[in-house]
């Protein structure tokens, strides 16, 4: 067992105490992950913000994140502290929950103004703070647990207490905001109530889980900027994950049109709740991927559950307002990405092997970026393409009854485009081969190590 765990004892409990500790963070990342899915849905109905310039900013605002997240993994790769190098780093998921609570709490201001605040807030939420985190995390995770079984281990475990805790947040929070309804005052105080507890949750992990290895550290330390860029671009496997992260995170962010779905094509917005018990399927499936990952492989679990998300998407279109339906949709949905994003701390050290193998460099921080900027592009492709699209299609926030384009273009968003992107993403991993090189790229590694030889 590995040696920060070995700290805690061997008991159940004194485990148990480790997996509750090191999923602190997640659990705060879930409920404030919830909250901001409605960012466009807040700026748009609540605000009332032109749709088609919300989107624009979002997406503006994202694509921002490209620069940030290579400077983030160069900072993260160049970090050597008393208390690591990455946990730090989860700092800054506290300011992450603080800043959402000031977006959420737009002051009353002209709508020119306003749209300035929520994509200044915006910004930093993701492009800083969030991109900092997200290049620390699996470095941390490198740094706690020292084998890939016992990673794929820890990281399923927080996992499902996450995803529990997404569950729960994702059934309470649409009944929430339709009593909140679009009052400016009532979504302020909702956000304190949410987010204020996270801010101190994700400090945790901080205080009470310490880095134990210390590999790679003096030549990691060597890597600048270019060398950071060349070794991430030169990696076929994390380009090939990344595009399929890329693709999927966009398709799942198009959940954030299942507000508008609900309110004008089901015209029950209280349903939504239903639906998302479904959600429960996630934690379930997530329990089983360490056995899973064991007998089949990552590469045909993720694209085992990206097949899965595109029947799921698409069976709506058979029953737009069946509520049973819908209700199989979201679990399938919900299991469908759940390998593809709760495997990447393990497939992306698992690509850093591979990197400092082929290139005898390691660059922890640098690919460990690909996740939030993935992740981050994702959030605000999506934002971008609902706000244009519904602009577009002639959809007016706030309205009680949309028109028929306006209607089709919300089913399409809740449908067809995300089951096209997840099919886009299994054709990507079908050219993923890590799993049969691992083997032989870990062999020699260690016989380098072993020999002394020193990288290049």
């Amino acid at each position: 067992m590995e040696r920060n765990i070995t700290r805690y004892g061997i008991q159940q409990i004194v485990k148990a105490k480790f997996y509750i500790l090191w999923s602190s963070l997640g659990i705060a990342s879930a409920v404030v992950s919830a909250l901001i899915a409605y960012t466009t849905f807040y700026a748009t109905d609540v605000l009332q913000l032109n749709a088609g310039l919300v989107g624009t900013l979002l997406l503006v605002s994202k694509l921002f994140d490209g620069v940030t997240d290579l400077v983030a993994g160069f900072l993260v790769d160049r970090t050597n502290t008393k208390l690591g190098r990455a946990r730090p780093y989860d700092i800054t998921y506290a300011l992450f929950a603080l800043f959402t609570l000031f977006l959420f709490n737009t002051p009353r201001m002209g709508k020119t103004l306003m749209a300035v605040y929520v994509f200044v807030m915006y910004t930093l939420i993701f492009s800083v703070f969030q991109t900092l985190y997200s290049c620390a995390s699996t470095v941390y995770l490198s740094r706690v647990i020292e084998t890939d079984e016992n990673r794929v281990k820890v990281n399923s475990i927080s996992s499902v207490i996450s995803a529990v805790i997404a569950i729960i947040v994702g059934i309470a929070l649409p009944l929430l905001i339709e009593a909140v309804g679009t009052s400016h005052e009532k979504w302020g105080q909702m956000a304190i109530y949410i987010c204020a507890p996270c801010v101190v949750l994700a400090l945790v992990r901080l205080f009470t889980i310490k880095e134990t290895s210390t590999r790679g550290i003096a030549a990691s330390t060597t890597i600048n900027l270019k060398e950071g860029v060349y070794l991430l671009f030169h990696n076929k496997y994390v380009l090939i994950y990344a595009l399929a992260l890329l693709l999927t995170n966009i398709a799942t962010n198009f959940g954030s049109a299942t507000t508008y779905y609900f309110k004008y094509i089901v015209q029950n917005l209280g349903l939504m709740s239903l639906v998302q018990i479904g959600g429960i399927a996630g934690p379930v499936a997530i329990a089983a991927f360490p056995a899973l990952t064991k007998k089949l492989g990552m590469k045909k679990l993720m694209i085992g559950g990206l097949g899965i998300g595109v029947i799921g998407k698409i069976l709506p279109l058979f029953g737009k307002t069946n509520i049973v339906l819908l209700m199989i949709s979201s679990v399938l949905s919900m299991v469908s990405y759940m390998p593809l994003f709760v495997l990447a701390p393990n497939v992306l050290m698992n690509c850093m092997d591979y990197g400092e193998w082929k290139y005898h460099k390691r660059g922890e921080g640098i690919y460990t970026c690909v996740t939030g900027f993935c992740s981050k592009v994702g959030v605000g492709l999506a934002a971008g393409i609902i706000g244009i699209v519904t602009s577009l299609s002639g959809y007016v926030g706030g309205a009680e009854v949309q028109s028929a384009s306006a209607q089709t273009a919300i089913v399409s968003l809740y449908t067809i485009l995300p089951a096209l992107l997840m099919a886009l993403s299994i054709v990507a991993m079908y050219f993923y081969n890590l799993d049969k090189e691992l083997p032989t790229v870990q062999k020699e590694l260690a016989e380098r190590s072993s020999s002394g030889q020193k990288g290049l």
